[in-house]
């Protein structure tokens, strides 16, 4: 079986040939955009303005834009609000703990086990 050679002459032709096929189906389309007036070719003098669909999408942004500074100003006024919230039984347990309180009086005024008391107790009382 013989096999194909070619030389670098003759792919170096090859290369050109398709090279340019290429350059002119580049400049036909070039030529043909410009006439038909694809919106790629245009300048930028002559961008039509806004249609008017996107009128309405305008309103919904500056909309969406009024209620992000209305719920940023809530935020900010929230979190300038100090924190009134009521003592869980375990933080009360914890503050009579740290105060010195004894676990059976601990358990009876926070209404927790006389476990957890005791366990409170040990691990926040002043050494």
């Amino acid at each position: 079986m013989d096999s194909i050679v070619l030389s670098w002459r003759e792919l170096l032709i090859a290369a050109i040939v398709i090279l340019g096929v290429y350059v002119a189906e580049v400049l036909l389309l070039l030529r043909r955009g410009r006439r038909r007036g694809f919106g790629f070719l245009r300048r930028s003098a002559e961008v039509s303005p806004p249609s008017y669909a996107i009128a309405p999408l305008l309103e919904d942004i500056a909309d969406l834009k009024r209620q992000i500074g209305e719920l940023r100003a809530e935020i900010d006024s929230l979190r300038a609000r100090p924190a009134t919230e009521a003592p869980t039984p375990y933080a009360s347990a914890i503050q009579m703990a740290r105060s010195g309180g004894a676990p059976l009086e601990i358990a009876s005024t926070c209404g927790i086990s006389r476990g957890e008391a005791e366990l409170i107790s040990a691990l926040y009382r002043k050494r």
